[in-house]
C-alpha cells in the first residue's frame, strides 16, 4: 500500500473512531477508555508519517514566504496534538476501568476531557477541510462518473450532511462541552446518576457480573448505538470540514478575480 493511501486509511479510521467514542457507553465504558487511547495512538502514527513535512515547515513557520494554508495546517496539527494529548491524559485521570490507581475524581479533569473532545471535533473538521482538494481528486479517480451526473449528487449529499451536522451541533451536548471551562462554578459537585451509572458499568465489567443470556441483545444495542454515534458526530466533523473547504474556495475565487481585474 502506498504511503498516501495508508495515510488516507488512517485518517478514515481516526474519523470513525473519534465519532464512535463520543458516547462513553456506546459499547462499554472499558471499550471507550481503551479504544480512546488507541485512537490517540493512531494520531501519533499520523504525526509520525507526516514528520518530514513537520520538520520542513517548523523552521519556516514565521517566514512570509510560507503559504498561509501551510501555516494554518501546521497550527491545526499542533492544536490537534495538544487536544489528543489532553483527551488521553484527562481520560486516564477520570478512568473507572483502567489505570484506576492513578485516576482522580477531580471535576477539572472531566471538564478538560469534555472540552478537549469537543475542540477536537472542530480541529478534525478543519484538518479534513484543508485537504478537500486531495480528497476530491481521490474520489474522482475511484469513481468515474460524468460531471453532469456527479455534480448534482455531490451537492445534494453535501447539503444533507451539512444540514444534519448543524442540527447535531445545536441539539447535542457539543456546545455545552465547549462552554464547560468557562462556567462560573469551580466547586466539586456531588456524584450524579451518570457517575453512579459509570461505576456500576465499570464494576459489572471488572467483576464479570453480566449474564451470558443478555449478550445478544446487548450486542445489538451496541451496534445501533455505534451507528447512531457515527452518523451524529461524523456529520458534525464533516460540517466543519465543508465550512473550511468553502472558505478556502471563496478566498481562491476572490484572489482570481483580483488578478484578472
Amino acid at each position: 500500500m502506498k504511503k498516501k493511501h495508508f495515510k488516507m486509511v488512517l485518517d478514515i479510521l481516526m474519523l470513525v473512531g473519534v465519532a464512535l467514542f463520543y458516547n462513553k457507553l456506546t459499547v462499554s465504558l472499558a471499550f471507550h477508555e481503551i479504544g480512546g487511547l488507541v485512537i490517540c495512538g493512531l494520531f501519533l502514527i499520523h504525526i509520525g508519517l507526516n514528520f518530514p513535512w513537520i520538520k520542513g515547515v517548523t523552521p519556516r513557520i514565521f517566514s512570509k514566504k510560507l503559504p498561509l494554508k501551510t501555516r494554518i495546517g501546521f497550527i491545526i496539527n499542533l492544536l490537534l496534538l495538544i487536544s489528543f494529548f489532553m483527551i488521553a491524559l484527562s481520560g486516564i485521570m477520570i478512568s473507572k476501568t483502567i489505570l484506576t490507581q492513578i485516576s482522580s475524581r477531580a471535576l477539572n479533569w472531566k471538564t478538560i476531557h469534555y472540552f478537549a473532545s469537543s475542540v477536537s471535533i472542530i480541529l478534525l473538521g478543519i484538518h479534513i477541510g484543508l485537504h478537500a482538494n486531495y480528497i476530491k481528486g481521490m474520489v474522482k479517480k475511484q469513481f468515474h462518473i460524468s460531471r453532469r451526473v456527479r455534480t448534482p449528487i455531490i451537492v445534494v449529499v453535501l447539503m444533507m450532511v451539512m444540514g444534519f451536522g448543524l442540527y447535531n451541533v445545536v441539539s447535542t451536548s457539543f456546545t455545552k462541552w465547549l462552554a464547560m471551562p468557562f462556567g462560573t462554578t469551580t466547586e466539586r459537585r456531588p456524584p450524579t446518576d451518570s457517575d453512579r451509572g459509570d461505576r456500576v458499568e465499570a464494576n459489572n465489567q471488572i467483576e464479570g457480573l453480566k449474564s451470558k443470556t443478555h449478550t445478544q441483545p446487548v450486542m445489538e444495542t451496541s451496534v445501533v448505538k455505534g451507528l447512531n454515534q457515527e452518523t451524529i458526530f461524523s456529520s458534525m466533523i464533516l460540517t466543519f470540514a465543508l465550512f473550511t473547504a468553502g472558505i478556502e474556495s471563496l478566498i481562491k475565487r476572490r484572489k482570481s478575480v483580483t488578478k484578472n481585474a
